[in-house]
């Protein structure tokens, strides 16, 4: 194609000569030599006739021979271009100043490797490299990135170069059978022997399966042995190599096809081969191609450069161009040529892989735990902690949600809270409202029966005037229930608890005025007794305004020191928002409460000493029971509402008010209403008087 190019080399055609160096420093040295003499002998530099020498070397060996070579060449001032990964010593000018790469440094495979084990989560690999300064490097600069890219290196292996002798750690290989993948250098001379000798090692632990993949960071002409290795080691699942970018993507019956296609062209056109001893005498007949060759079909052209010899192709007219703009003397050389870069086909699932991974992947909702003692890739899987979740599969960390989300059962994504409050909507609520409702129509009815029979003996005996007021009391103690329930908001929060605090204290109080009332009354029936001049509704009302006047202090007290307001809780209970009041003093809070228990011990202990005085209508009795019910409801909230969170707390409070409610009114008022409506006849004077007597 060069020489039939109109536009390069006029009248000048170009020639080469082609050199197997057999992976050998004394093949390539005979190589060499014959390269640099033109006479019947290796002599260099001894020119006897029309004068040879070449303008250039491709090379595609190793790095030591890479080195031998150019040694040679830099004597004459030939360059020498390699299209092969070498050490990147060769790159070092002050020392090597006629080599060239065609190709990048082999590190810049490196990422692309990384990102094909991610692909196919490749977490646990063996790296495979010569016993050789290049070697050395591979294992060195590829581990630390594969570390940091979460796949651990368990398994490394040299492999000898010069000698044959082996050392290999038989117990690590077996030890870490489920490592299914192995990374090699790009040295094409020691790839194949190190498939080989690490795959007799890997025999020698387990027995043979399909299993284990080999991963290559370029592509050399190595298929021709690989498929005859197929045959030997069938546990050699596959092998996966990087091409050099090409304008055709490679399929996979190109590889047969080409080395076939190659193979038969050289047997015909160069029908000879090396019979002779190095540094002897030139003893072979040249090789000369035959005339009459005709090119390979396209299609076999293009197959052939899918493969490695796109870039050698690339290259040699890069050279051809380099060589016409000297030859030309022009000022400016151009070099046009495609950029080559290296890249990795699009990974399709085109087969089922082998998996190589010390566990499986850690779902997402779970944490890696890392083993004591083993790689960072063998590790357990932990769930999230509570309030944290991880999105990711193998996550290292978890993630903590917001204030107003939380984690969902599989703790692998954040969820709104749900916002709760004591709701009329849910059931709880409806039984509380209904309860509250009733209690206050009973007591409404209690005080109609009480005003319609306010002259009857028995609501005069029992004191009317403090049983109107505890009755009122009792209604706004039963609708204060209300205000506790629905979402609070900072009026409800202002009221609720004051409220309560205040009306409840008036109630009590009523029945504190009412017991001692009881008591004056049969203590001023004795002869010379003095009680009788504090008998009257005097004492009465300033009890009641005093004992309530004291809450009604202290709650405002409480209002203007830190007054209850919304609030919502979002630690409380996992998963909700609790909508509720903040009763802003916590002292006051519980202050109330103890002033309200306060006056009804002190009621309870005067009704229970009073409890055996005569009378028809003696209320001791009814006003002890009803204290003790109200007692025993207030002793227990405490324990109930400190161990209960979010509306339940509320329902607590709501339940407290409405049963120790309950009993004030059906302890001290239902009996009395069973003798008005029902047993008239014992609701008369002379009934009184009887039982006085």
């Amino acid at each position: 194609e060069i020489n039939q190019d109109l536009q390069l080399f006029p009248n000048i055609s170009l020639g080469y000569n082609l050199h197997d160096s057999y992976f050998s420093t004394t093949m390539t040295l005979d190589a060499l030599l014959d390269l640099l003499s033109t006479g019947e002998s290796n002599i260099p530099n001894y020119r006897c006739g029309r004068h040879t020498r070449p303008l250039l070397v491709f090379d595609g060996s190793n790095t030591d021979i890479a080195i031998q070579i150019t040694n040679m060449m830099d004597i004459s001032k030939i360059p020498q271009i390699s299209y092969t990964f070498v050490s990147q010593d060769l790159s070092d000018k002050s020392v090597f100043p006629f080599f060239y790469q065609v190709v990048p440094k082999e590190g810049a495979q490196y990422l692309t490797i990384i990102k094909l084990l991610q692909h196919f989560r490749w977490t646990l690999v063996g790296l495979v490299a010569p016993d050789s300064d290049g070697g050395y490097m591979f294992i060195q600069n590829l581990t630390p990135l594969l570390v940091g890219n979460g796949i651990c290196v368990v398994l490394s292996q040299s492999i000898p170069v010069a000698a044959h002798e082996l050392t290999a750690d038989t117990y690590e290989f077996c030890k870490w059978t489920q490592v299914n993948v192995f990374v090699c250098s790009g040295e094409v001379d020691t790839f194949v022997v190190g498939i080989i000798i690490t795959q007799q090692i890997i025999e020698f632990c387990i027995e043979a399966t399909i299993g284990k993949l080999w991963i290559t960071s370029a592509m050399w002409d190595i298929t021709l042995d690989l498929q005859y290795m197929s045959h030997i080691y069938p546990s050699i699942y596959g092998y996966i190599s990087f091409l050099i970018q090409t304008g055709r993507n490679a399929k996979c019956g190109d590889f047969h096809s080409v080395l076939s296609s190659i193979k038969d062209f050289i047997n015909k056109v160069f029908p000879c081969s090396y019979s002779k001893h190095g540094l002897s005498v030139k003893g072979w007949t040249r090789c000369p191609e035959k005339e009459n060759t005709k090119a390979l079909p396209q299609e076999e052209i293009e197959a052939i450069l899918s493969l490695n010899s796109y870039i050698i192709y690339h290259s040699i007219w890069s050279v051809a161009r380099a060589l016409n703009a000297a030859y030309s003397s022009r000022s400016k050389r151009k070099v046009k040529g495609e950029k080559d870069q290296l890249t990795v086909q699009e990974l399709k699932p085109w087969q089922p892989l082998p998996e190589s991974k010390c566990v499986e992947s850690c779902h997402p909702g779970f944490v890696k735990l890392p083993r004591e003692g083993e790689p960072t890739c063998c590790y357990d899987c932990v769930p999230c902690a509570k309030g944290t979740i991880s999105t990711n599969e193998d996550a290292k960390t978890c993630t903590k949600c917001s204030e107003t989300q939380h984690p969902n059962k599989k703790r692998d994504q954040c969820i709104p809270k749900v916002i709760t409050f004591l709701s009329y909507r849910e059931l709880l609520g409806i039984i509380l409202a209904f309860f509250a409702l009733f209690l206050s129509l009973a007591t409404m009815l209690v005080l109609a029966i009480f005003i319609k029979h306010l002259e009857t003996p028995l609501v005069k005996a029992n004191n009317r005037d403090l049983s109107y007021i505890l009755l009122i009391s009792l209604l706004f103690s039963f609708l204060t229930s209300f205000l506790f329930i629905g979402q609070p908001r900072k009026a409800t929060c202002l009221l609720r608890q004051t409220v309560f605090s205040i009306v409840f204290s008036t109630a009590v109080s009523s029945v504190l005025a009412k017991t001692i009332m009881v008591v004056l009354a049969f203590l001023a029936t004795k002869p010379g007794n003095t009680m009788r001049r504090w008998l009257g509704k005097t004492l009465a009302s300033s009890l009641v305004l005093s004992c309530s006047g004291i809450q009604t202090l202290i709650c405002s007290i409480w209002l203007g020191i830190s007054p209850p307001i919304p609030d919502s809780d979002l630690h409380s209970q996992p998963g909700e928002i609790i909508l509720q009041c903040n009763e802003g003093s916590v002292a006051m809070f519980y202050g109330a409460l103890g002033y309200m228990g306060f006056l009804a011990g002190i009621c309870f202990t005067v009704a229970f000493l009073a409890r055996n005085l005569p009378g028809a209508f003696n209320e001791a009795k009814l006003i002890t029971f009803s204290m003790l019910v109200f007692c025993s409801v207030w002793v227990s909230f405490v324990p109930a509402y400190l161990s209960t969170k979010g509306k339940y707390m509320v329902a607590v409070q709501v339940f407290s008010i409405l049963s120790s409610g309950a009993g004030l009114l059906g302890c001290i008022f239902i009996p009395k209403c069973y003798i008005i409506i029902l047993r008239p006849d014992l609701n008369t004077k002379e009934q009184l008087a009887l039982k006085i007597k």
